[in-house]
């Protein structure tokens, strides 16, 4: 069993978490989009829970936030994401900076994109009627 995280007024106990969402590219065709995402705080599961709670647009492969399921044979029930091949979470860092432990100094991690995620971006993008930046 997992906890779920949410949102919640500061009275309830909930904290700030502020994210900068852009929109890069929207395929109508099946309701995916592609977002390039900056993150002010980091609290668990911030990015997932402002797409799916704010924004009603959960992550692709997102199992834990992501309640679209259709049904197969003898009444399975699956993500509809799974029948597109997609087997994990499709978030992605692509860059991280963090300061240095010891100089303070800001560090700047990067990192390409795994080819199971850039093939589904691709497909969003190659739909969109968004300009990607």
């Amino acid at each position: 069993r997992h906890k779920v995280m949410g949102i919640l007024p500061p009275t309830q106990g909930g904290r700030e978490a502020l994210s900068e969402i852009t929109p890069i590219a929207y395929n109508p065709l099946n309701n995916y989009s592609l977002h390039r995402i900056t993150i002010e705080t980091g609290r668990t599961h911030q990015i997932r829970v402002h797409m799916s709670d704010i924004l009603k647009c959960p992550l692709v492969g997102d199992d834990m936030y992501n309640n679209e399921s259709v049904r197969t044979g003898r009444s399975k029930v699956v993500p509809k994401w799974a029948k597109r091949g997609v087997g994990r979470c499709m978030l992605h860092a692509a860059e991280v900076k963090v300061p240095h432990p010891r100089t303070g100094e800001m560090v700047c991690v990067t990192c390409p994109p795994p080819p199971e995620f850039e093939s589904l971006a691709s497909d969003i993008r190659a739909a969109s009627a968004l300009a990607d930046p």
